[in-house]
């Protein structure tokens, strides 16, 4: 056999190697990944039928549902951004419903979690530095609100979202608390 012939069997049978390792871990991940499928499935089915609750007036169901959602990401991993983001559901829920108490606590929760999943200046953490500054204004705590709002214009700048939202919301806190409102 040849060098050249040598080198060619050499690759092929590497190349064979190479694709059953590859075919192996392929349906290794499938059969792993499906559960996770199927619990965010879940968790999007739940997220979604809250929301269409809510829409059709019944807050009691999209309460309810937006729990279960939590529950359901809960499954993916505890500090999961699914888990988080179903979290910050129910917080935004609680905040339209008037209960600034509770959608405080849920946003910080949430805000944690996205920080632990994603580091301190992913973009997802914008939502939740927004509900934050929103319930800091029903409470009246300006100060709070400029610091949530001005963390969540400098993540932004970073990651080239625009600002200009953010800024009129700023300066409209700026504007309550200079009036002492």
């Amino acid at each position: 056999m040849s060098y050249k012939s040598l080198g060619i069997f050499l690759f092929s049978a590497a190349a064979a190697i190479s694709l059953t390792a590859c075919n192996q871990a392929a349906s290794e991940l499938s059969t792993t990944s499906t559960p996770v499928a199927a619990d965010q499935a879940a968790w999007k089915k739940l997220s979604a039928e809250a929301d269409a609750a809510l829409k059709g007036g019944d807050k009691t169901a999209a309460e309810t549902k937006y729990k279960e959602a939590i529950e359901a990401a809960k499954i993916m991993a505890a500090d999961s951004p699914e888990h988080a983001a179903a979290v910050a559901n129910l917080a935004n829920f609680y905040y339209a419903q008037g209960d600034g108490a509770q959608a405080n606590q849920l946003y910080s929760q949430s805000l944690a979690m996205h920080e632990k999943a994603l580091g301190l200046m992913h973009v997802d953490l914008v939502t939740d530095l927004v509900g934050l500054a929103k319930v800091y204004v029903l409470e009246k705590k300006y100060a709070e609100a400029q610091t949530s709002y001005q963390r969540a214009i400098d993540i932004s700048k970073k990651t080239d979202k625009s600002t200009a939202e953010l800024e009129s919301e700023m300066a409209k806190v700026k504007e309550l608390a200079s009036k002492g409102k």
